[in-house]
């Protein structure tokens, strides 16, 4: 499998095309679906990290989760990786399938984080970072995969809560198979919690908690996580910005989504123009799609773009 180089150049290249919110936070979270780090005893912040590109099979962590330490006044930035997953595991998947539990996939996109507890109240719960907004996710009822022919889950309202968090694996091996995920993005490693004894975290979820200043008072609370697939990885980091079109999807902001919004709102009279992707704008780009007999997959890219009568534009705009 290929490899390559995690950079904050290539961050930045990531988020500028998929028009990701500005933080405010010194600290950006990422996940990378398909993608595995090198190297899983090195987690300190580094100018560039070496990842492989990978398989999906829902039963090992084969996806990344990741630390973006910025400077923005001075345009620089570290980057820190760890072994995790952000798909959900084989066994949920197979009880959703026949209705004993639920299980979901969250899509590509940007989303936030509050600092929280994961299974609050439970023996196994311990600090996490958890949903506070709403999120779409994917769900399947035909087979053990997630593609653009399941069903994109809008809940009934944007006050709908999946209740997908960002914790940690309860696994601190990642070669071993199985890890905790009915769809959450986990991390590999142990918890402190009450099941635990409260014995310190352990494995990467051990740096992972640290590097975000867990319990500092007057520190970072709020976290932005983008999330990106190996084939976005692999494809920003092959081409030159010329020839790198945009591509928007939940959580994405800015002009190019205020240009997108009006153009659907000729086709679904609803949308406000806010420049902000969220709910109403994924639910107007599906019905779009679905009309326009366009694979739904709820993301404006050039193909969507030229649907829409729109001129879609390169990174270089």
């Amino acid at each position: 499998m290929a490899e390559l180089q995690i950079s904050h150049a290539l961050l930045k290249r990531l988020a500028k095309r998929t028009s990701a919110p500005e933080s405010d936070g010194h600290l950006i979270l990422f996940g990378l679906r398909g993608v595995v780090p090198i190297d899983v005893s090195n987690r300190e912040f580094q100018d560039a990290l070496a990842v492989r590109l990978t398989d999906i099979d829902n039963v090992h962590m084969r996806c990344t989760i990741g630390q973006w330490r910025r400077d923005k006044d001075n345009d620089k930035g570290k980057v820190a990786l760890f072994p995790g997953s952000t798909v959900p595991n084989l066994p949920a998947i197979r009880r959703h399938l026949q209705g004993t539990d639920q299980a979901n996939m969250l899509p590509l996109g940007h989303f936030s984080y509050v600092k929280g507890k994961h299974k609050a109240g439970k023996p196994s719960g311990h600090r996490a970072f958890r949903q506070n907004a709403f999120f779409p996710v994917w769900r399947t009822f035909d087979n053990e995969h997630f593609d653009a022919a399941d069903w994109m889950d809008l809940g009934q309202s944007s006050d709908s809560f999946v209740g997908d968090n960002l914790h940690c694996a309860y696994v601190d091996n990642p070669a071993s198979p199985g890890f905790s995920s009915n769809g959450c993005q986990v991390v590999c490693g142990q918890p402190k919690s009450t099941a635990r004894g409260n014995a310190d975290e352990v494995g990467p979820w051990k740096t992972f908690i640290q590097n975000t200043d867990y319990g500092v008072q007057g520190e970072q609370t709020r976290y932005q996580y983008s999330l990106y697939s190996s084939f976005d990885l692999a494809t920003v980091n092959a081409r030159p910005d010329q020839e790198l079109k945009r591509l928007l999807r939940f959580g994405s902001t800015g002009p190019f989504v205020t240009a997108a919004q009006l153009a659907l709102q000729h086709e679904i009279p609803f949308l406000e123009a806010d420049g902000n992707f969220g709910r109403n704008t994924l639910e107007a780009v599906l019905r779009f799609q679905r009309g326009k007999g366009l694979t739904a997959d709820g993301v404006i890219g050039p193909g969507t773009a030229e649907a829409l009568g729109l001129t879609w534009p390169d990174l270089t705009a």
